[in-house]
């Protein structure tokens, strides 16, 4: 269960007499946060929870992350995070198939674990949720767009390029050089390429304010230097 405040952890609950009660396994693991040993997460929008069906003291819960458990929840390690057994943040789904075969839903689609690795099952379907995109004003069929959950990527042609993660939102090209690329993840973090997304810093650092989600960014259509951006007030850069 989360709390009501920040959405962390409010505790790992058992009960063994069918739910009449429950008692309290831990609460010093913040199990849906974005570390183990941080405050707060987003359990109103992901939280979920499945036991192993051959052992009753393993159980695996998911919120950004997924932690496992063999002891009845009083010990947990990390199931899914950085690291060769990645897989994608933001849990909705976990189930056991079998003791040795867990899938999950998560923001990044559907993946798979055997023992070794997750495997993201819906690796290459076109199935993202795109909020912005952007086209090359120089080269045809040149285009950017930036994804829900799934970072902004480069389409050029056929050729499919991951440039950056994060929520991938307002994007797009200075309209004179293709190698000039600006992309910004969730709330107003902008960012510019001038290598054509090989590397990224950020920019626009001064502009404050609180942020939309989508945070507007544009070029100004007669000058390519000068660049908007939309926050509580609305503030211009001349030399970025």
């Amino acid at each position: 269960a989360c709390n009501n405040t920040n959405y962390g952890l409010q505790g790992f609950y058992r009960s063994t007499n069918g739910g009449t009660s429950f008692a309290i396994q831990t609460t010093t693991i913040n199990l849906v946060g974005y570390t183990p040993s941080g405050t707060g997460g987003q359990a109103w929008y992901n939280l979920c929870i499945d036991v192993s069906p051959s052992n009753k003291d393993e159980v695996i819960v998911g919120g950004i992350l997924l932690y496992r458990t063999t002891d009845g929840g009083s010990s947990w390690t990390p199931f899914a995070g950085n690291g060769p057994n990645w897989t994608h943040y933001d849990q909705h789904d976990v189930l056991y198939s079998s003791p040795t075969k867990i899938y999950t839903a998560n923001d990044g689609g559907l993946s798979v674990d055997s023992g070794a690795y997750f495997s993201r099952l819906t690796r290459g379907n076109n199935i993202s949720e795109i909020y912005k995109m952007g086209l090359s004003g120089i080269t045809p069929g040149l285009v950017v767009v930036g994804q829900q959950d799934n970072g902004t990527a480069k389409l050029n042609g056929n050729l499919h390029t991951w440039v950056d993660g994060g929520d991938g939102m307002e994007c797009f090209f200075d309209r004179t050089n293709d190698n000039v690329l600006f992309v910004e993840e969730q709330n107003g973090w902008f960012l510019k390429s001038t290598n054509g997304g090989a590397s990224f810093g950020f920019t626009m650092n001064s502009a404050n304010g609180t942020s939309a989600w989508v945070t507007p960014w544009k070029q100004d259509p007669v000058n390519p230097g000068r660049i908007y951006a939309g926050r509580t007030e609305m503030w211009v850069s001349n030399s970025l």
